[in-house]
């Protein structure tokens, strides 16, 4: 199990050569992050991804995989 020290700093790693601001809000409930352009543009916005959902290395594997799947489209037309 994934602590929430671990999850953030998974995530912000996740995107070069993308910059990655993530946070758990919510009383630690919930995760939010953006991934930046280089210049600082926000290409991606995940608001409210449950914390519990992540804390498992393969789901949050999966969920890095997701948005890497979404940024490749915004970024290659």
């Amino acid at each position: 199990m994934l602590s929430d020290q671990d999850i953030c700093s998974r995530i912000e790693a996740a995107f070069p050569p993308y910059r990655c601001v993530a946070e758990i809000w919510d009383y630690g409930q919930k995760l939010r992050f953006r991934v930046f352009s280089s210049n600082d543009e926000a290409l991606i916005t995940m608001a409210e991804v449950v914390v519990s959902s992540v804390r498992d290395s393969g789901a949050l594997e999966s969920l890095i995989a997701d948005v890497k799947h979404r940024l490749d489209g915004r970024t290659n037309p």
